[in-house]
């Protein structure tokens, strides 16, 4: 089992890249919407793997970070999506958009996906709720019960992500940021309610 692979992208086939190491030529699956495709022929970069093995072949299905890497083995436990679903709907969405739509129910955003239809989207929510929600970006349950809109959840993020930038932990970060009593604010006015919290602890 491969959890990544590091080398040059030297071609693309439909649906993903030949990725070389070691002179032998990887074809990986990757979604459509993957920076893999732009890499330079002389850069080296790192893809996340999974491989799939079935009675008719061996494939491996590679991801940018390994977050993405996850999200498409959580996908994949769904009943009826299998490692092309999870595919599909990674090219339309990235890995934090699915995280939001999940805790948010938004069904819709997983019927983008070509081949993903509404009973499917709904079963994704379903079956992923209590994952999804164990590992929501760095969030509190408290945090995630309180966030009402999908705004209010990326004022978070970004707030969480700036005060990380400032030298606080995640851990620290987040929970200066649930506790700040900026709910509903922008994501300035969480993060200068977050450094007073900061600041008296």
């Amino acid at each position: 089992m491969f959890h990544y692979i590091k080398g040059k992208v030297t071609g693309t086939f439909s649906g993903g890249i030949i990725l070389e190491n070691s002179d032998i030529g990887y074809e990986i699956f990757v979604p459509s919407s993957s920076a893999l495709y732009l890499a330079h022929p002389d850069e080296t970069v790192t893809v996340y793997t999974y491989m799939a093995v079935r009675d008719d072949g061996v494939s491996l299905f590679g991801f940018d970070d390994g977050e993405s890497l996850e999200i498409f083995k959580m996908l994949t436990s769904v009943s009826g999506i299998g490692n092309k679903g999870a595919q599909s709907v990674l090219s339309v969405m990235s890995a934090s958009e699915i995280k939001k739509a999940v805790i948010f129910d938004d069904a819709g955003a997983f019927a983008r996906a070509p081949g993903i239809g509404k009973k499917t989207a709904s079963r994704i929510i379903l079956e992923l709720k209590d994952k999804i929600g164990k590992m929501a970006v760095g969030m509190s349950t408290s945090v995630q019960k309180a966030a009402k809109k999908p705004e209010e959840l990326e004022a978070f993020e970004d707030a969480v992500s700036a005060l990380m930038a400032l030298g606080y932990s995640r851990s620290e970060a987040a929970e200066a940021a649930s506790v700040s009593g900026a709910d509903g604010g922008t994501a300035e006015d969480i993060i200068k309610a977050a450094l007073k919290k900061l600041s008296h602890m």
